[in-house]
């Protein structure tokens, strides 16, 4: 058992790589993680009183080759890691009365090419902050938790040259990936962020800024999870802005979600839980007089997102104000969309969404897509900027008991949508 431990403000620095010689490639940086508490196959331990703050990681910058050469490439711009408490393959642990604030990851630069219209740059690397991360570790309690203001960071392609990515920013309060009967309770996981890496100077070739996520609770391929009475508002991501060149770089997309499952997340339940105004405000593209293209970033906020999951429960959670917000295109290009939904489904089957409160969200207080063979009952819809419940391409839900008013539409059956019963 390890009571009233601090363990804050450790940090891994990656290696940066080497510069190219002659017409020779830079080498690639090295990744930086850094953690507060890190558990490796270790089971029945207990964390109480606990503060794992501004612990980092610092992926390492690609290798350069020089200006004045021809032809070679610049390496790649490594990830960078923080985590406040890390649990790998470790089970039936509890983590009651946590502190892990601004743990966060910043990506390496990459290398920057020879001068060669051809030549490619080190793309630059992502940024990965968490304040708890459970990677295949299971029958686990996390109580009482206050996880905020974890962030990840992109960092920039190199330049001289057309090819090469801008990186990413993700930031999450409690991450758990292909972890299971776990217990999530009475935790707060607010304001956690990603921000897309932004580019002001100009490209031969202009690339988008990088897309930036923020997530207060997010679960991977984990089943029979318990998630009740948390707090997990205003969680954003901003994307990047796009970068200058005679094609103008689009600006990057942006989420920001209060709970989240993605790919495989089944017979988990969720009851109680707070999810407001988390948003996502995509990147303004590049800019130059006479160029071409250059669309927005689109920005995506919910407060519940199901995505490829199914055999879920959903009951009296308040979920309201989550929104989106799309950049500016410049010359010729679009500007960016925004999304905002209460409880979203993709592609997600056999789920219960009952009793929850939904509203003041900017498109959809709950949408579904491909989404079949759910229960939509009982739940307060109020004032949603378009619709109360949207349905499109899905099949034999049943919708019923929902009080749905203030909205433009109530319920809006868009497209392919059969055998459901409303």
């Amino acid at each position: 058992m390890l009571i009233n431990t601090i363990a804050s403000s450790n940090c891994g620095n990656g290696g940066e790589g080497g510069d190219g010689k002659g017409e020779g490639e830079g080498g690639n940086g090295g990744a930086g993680s850094g953690s507060g508490i890190y558990f490796s196959f270790s089971s029945n331990n207990t964390l109480i009183i606990t503060i794992v703050n501004s612990n980092c990681g610092y992926g390492g910058e690609g290798g350069d080759v020089p200006e004045d050469w021809y032809d070679g490439s610049g390496g790649m711009g490594y990830n960078g890691y923080g985590y406040g408490i890390h649990l790998y393959k470790s089970s039936n642990i509890t983590l009651m009365n946590i502190t892990a604030n601004s743990n966060c990851g910043y990506g390496g630069e990459g290398g920057s090419g020879g001068e060669d219209d051809r030549d490619i740059c080190g793309s630059g690397g992502n940024g990965y902050g968490y304040g708890i991360y459970l990677d295949g570790s299971n029958n686990s309690t996390l109580a009482n938790i206050i996880s905020k203001s974890n962030c990840g960071y992109g960092d920039l392609r190199g330049i001289y040259c057309y090819y090469g990515s801008n990186g990413d920013g993700y930031g999450y309060g409690i991450y758990l990936s292909s972890s299971n009967s776990n217990t999530v309770m009475e935790n707060t996981a607010s304001s956690n962020c990603g921000f897309g890496s932004s580019a002001d100077i100009f490209h031969k070739r202009g690339y988008a800024g990088g897309e930036g996520c923020g997530y207060g609770i997010y679960l991977q391929n984990s089943n029979n999870n318990i998630i009740t009475n948390n707090i997990a508002n205003s969680n954003h991501g901003i994307g990047g802005r796009g970068e200058d060149g005679s094609f103008i770089g689009d600006g990057g997309d942006a989420e920001g979600y209060g709970i989240y499952l993605s790919d495989k997340c089944n017979n988990n339940t969720l009851t109680d839980n707070t999810a407001n105004s988390n948003y996502g405000i995509g990147g303004d593209a590049g800019y130059k007089e006479g160029g071409y293209g250059g669309d927005g970033g689109d920005g995506h906020g919910s407060g519940i997102f199901i995505n490829k999951s199914s055999n879920n429960t959903f009951i009296d959670n308040t979920v309201s104000s989550n929104c989106g917000y799309g950049g500016n295109g410049s010359a010729d290009g679009s500007n960016g969309n925004g999304y905002g939904y209460g409880i979203r489904l993709s592609y997600s089957d056999d789920n219960k969404i009952s009793d929850n409160y939904v509203a003041l969200n900017e498109i959809s207080a709950i949408f579904m897509y491909r989404s079949n063979y759910s229960e939509i009952s009982s739940n307060c819809i109020s004032v949603g900027r378009i619709d109360g419940i949207y349905m499109s391409e899905s099949a034999s839900n049943t919708l019923t008991g929902n009080n749905i008013w203030g909205c433009y539409y109530g319920i809006h059956l868009d497209y392919n949508l059969i055998n459901n019963t409303i």
